[in-house]
């Protein structure tokens, strides 16, 4: 996806890729916990929660354990606090160099503007980077 496609999402269509490109988390709907057959891969969009792997306490589900976080709470695209974890997600994946030359691109005065860039900058920056 190039940067200018990056740029027209909303917030909730970046908030979503950034659940399902750069976490690479799992949609799914309802009581997941009590069914997780029949709720989980949903369509994004009509998500009340999402999965992802853990190795600590959790749901099975195909040999794996899963746990939650509901999309209520995540909202990298205007949450700074979100967007600061969004960030130390890309560094712990090793995509730090590829998402400060993408911020670097999005915001206008990169000393200042690295410094104050919004959460939806910080978001298609690290989306950018993910999908390079």
């Amino acid at each position: 996806m190039d940067i200018t496609k990056i740029f027209a999402l909303s917030n909730k269509e970046l908030n979503i890729l950034i659940a399902l490109k750069v976490y690479k988390w799992i949609p799914v709907q309802g009581n997941w916990w009590m069914n997780p057959s029949e709720q989980f891969n949903c369509s994004p969009e009509k998500a009340d929660a999402w999965m992802h792997e853990t190795t600590g306490i959790g749901v099975s589900y195909n040999g794996k354990k899963y746990t939650g976080y509901t999309t209520i709470h995540f909202n990298p695209s205007t949450n700074i606090d979100d967007a600061y974890e969004l960030e130390e997600h890309i560094k712990n994946l090793g995509l730090q160099n590829s998402y400060i030359k993408a911020l670097c691109n999005i915001v206008i005065d990169e000393t200042w503007g690295l410094i104050h860039a919004t959460a939806k900058q910080r978001c298609q920056a690290a989306l950018f980077a993910a999908m390079s």
